[in-house]
């Protein structure tokens, strides 16, 4: 369960244009893998300011969804610097496939990030994601465990 008054585990932020998508198939799969895991994610909560800012106080962790220009953008900013503010422990997880919104190359999530959200990539390795079920279940592992939980063995 979420650690104290958290009732969310994993605040998910992500640049809609590119991961909208990705980040609801993430969401499913987290929470499949995971019995009572609970993820905040803005197409299913309130996606104002106000309602970012309750999710991601009322998370254990945050997750920030790696695409091309994702920190470019005013929300992904915004959640992040709350994040931040919060001190909300970071988890980056990163697109591995350009069909689906994947930088060039990692210094290119950096080089767009702003000053002040560079420190972002030195709170956190980026876990790669993939599509391929077996890599993906190791892409799931790893994000469960930096929140602190596991998968659920059958």
């Amino acid at each position: 369960p979420p650690r104290g008054p958290s009732q969310w585990h994993l605040f998910l932020s992500h640049y809609q244009s590119n991961a909208g998508n990705t980040i609801m198939t993430l969401k499913l799969f987290l929470e499949r893998a995971c019995t009572g895991l609970r993820c905040w994610v803005d197409q299913d909560q309130d996606p104002t300011e106000a309602g970012m800012r309750q999710g991601i106080s009322n998370s254990s962790h945050y997750l920030l969804y790696l695409t091309k220009d994702a920190l470019t953008r005013p929300a992904v900013q915004f959640e992040a610097r709350t994040a931040l503010s919060l001190n909300k422990p970071v988890i980056l997880v990163r697109e591995t496939d350009p069909r689906w919104g994947a930088a060039s190359s990692f210094d290119d999530y950096i080089r767009d990030a702003p000053d002040d959200l560079k420190v972002l990539f030195s709170l956190s390795t980026a876990i790669p994601w993939f599509r391929d079920k077996e890599f993906r279940d190791v892409s799931l592992r790893k994000i469960l465990r930096a929140a602190g939980m596991t998968v659920d063995e059958p």
